[in-house]
Order: structure tokens, then C-alpha cells, then sequence
């Protein structure tokens, strides 16, 4: 009679944990908390670090291609949701339009050189009284900013032009002050007796004439 051969008996996955020294350990725990899910494959074996120790599969247990594909998805997962918090609050830290606008610098309440009018004895003829008296305003602001500058013949000729639209002590005095800084005495006490006719309580102008 012939004799009975027992089945084999399927492999089994075969455990061993390894206590490796400290310097390698703390190599290895430091990479595995970074790549929780990663598997290192050598010779044939696969090595998984855990909270408990290291352990190897053989061959036969290895984890198939569809545990490293869950494996790899779960970091892209992971990588996808730190970004996500990244974007987050990168935007809860960026104003808002309406802080945006609010930082804006308020525009320069000066008028540039390209905004200044230009008035001549034939021009101011043909404008209203209502576009004279603003000219005046503006052609007075920029002939403060030019003495300000020390563009003193500048600051000269917009005064001069202010006078033109209105017959202003104040224009005339400050035209006296560009020519009191030049030197022109001559010239301040003209100007200063042109603005005390039209004010004789102007003491400003009284002042520098006195002092020409």
C-alpha cells in the first residue's frame, strides 16, 4: 500500500524583531517619523520601521504592489492637505481689498508742474472771474512751493501770473519776500507798497518794507 504523503503546509510570514544600536536607531526612528508609510526593500527583504522595533518580511510576505500604491496615495493625501493649510493661512494673513485700499498714500494736495495754469495779459482777458480766482489759488500754491525750493525767479514769475488773475496784498508781499531773498531791495519795497495800498493794516508787508 502505497504511503500517504502529508500536504504541505502554506508559508507563513515570518516576524523577527531586531534591536539594533542606538545610533542606527535613532537614524532609522528619525526617517520613519518623517516617512511613516515607507518601506525600504533590500536583498530580497523588506524592512518596516515601527513604534516597537524594526521587522522584516521575507519575500514571500512582502507587501504587494497594491499596498505600496495605498501607501504612496496616502502621502500624496497627506502632502495635498499640509498644502492646503498652507494656502489657508497664507490667506488669512494677506489683507483684505478694503485694508489695501486704506494703505494707499493719500495724493499730494500740492498740484505737479503739469497742473500749474499759465497766464499771460493777453490770455486772463478771455477767462471768468470764477476761473481767475481759481487760477490765482493755484498759481500762489506753486509759487510757495518754488520759494520753499529756492526757485526764487520761478516762485517771481507764478506770483507774478497770481497777480494778473487777482490783485492780492498777499501775492504782492510774497513776491517781495523772493526779491528780499535775491537782494532787490528796490524791488521789495515796490512790491510791499503795491500790498499796503491794497491793505494798509497788512503788517507783514509794513515789516519788510521797513526792513528793505
Amino acid at each position: 500500500m502505497a504511503s500517504t504523503i502529508p500536504a504541505a503546509q502554506a508559508a507563513q510570514p515570518s516576524f523577527v524583531k531586531l534591536e539594533p544600536s542606538s545610533s542606527v536607531w535613532d537614524r532609522i526612528t528619525t526617517w520613519a517619523s518623517e516617512h511613516k508609510a515607507a518601506v525600504y526593500t533590500i536583498a530580497g527583504v523588506t524592512l518596516v520601521a515601527t513604534g516597537a522595533g524594526i521587522y522584516y518580511y521575507t519575500s514571500e510576505s512582502a507587501p504587494t504592489p497594491q499596498d505600496l500604491e495605498a501607501a504612496a496615495e496616502k502621502k500624496r493625501a497627506r502632502k495635498e492637505n499640509k498644502k492646503a493649510k498652507k494656502n489657508a493661512q497664507r490667506e488669512q494673513k494677506s489683507p483684505s481689498p478694503e485694508t489695501k485700499s486704506q494703505e494707499k498714500p493719500q495724493p499730494a494736495s500740492v498740484q505737479s508742474e503739469d497742473d500749474v495754469p499759465e497766464v499771460t495779459e493777453s490770455t486772463v482777458a478771455s477767462l471768468s472771474d470764477e476761473t481767475k480766482k481759481d487760477y490765482a489759488a493755484k498759481l500762489k500754491a506753486a509759487g510757495n512751493k518754488a520759494y520753499g525750493s529756492k526757485d526764487y525767479n520761478r516762485a517771481i514769475e507764478l506770483y507774478g501770473q497770481a497777480l494778473l488773475c487777482k490783485a492780492d496784498p498777499v501775492f504782492y508781499s510774497n513776491r517781495a519776500a523772493c526779491w528780499n531773498a535775491m537782494s532787490n531791495w528796490e524791488r521789495v519795497i515796490e512790491d510791499t507798497t503795491a500790498a499796503v495800498n491794497l491793505d494798509p493794516e497788512y503788517v507783514k508787508a509794513l515789516n519788510r518794507r521797513a526792513h528793505a
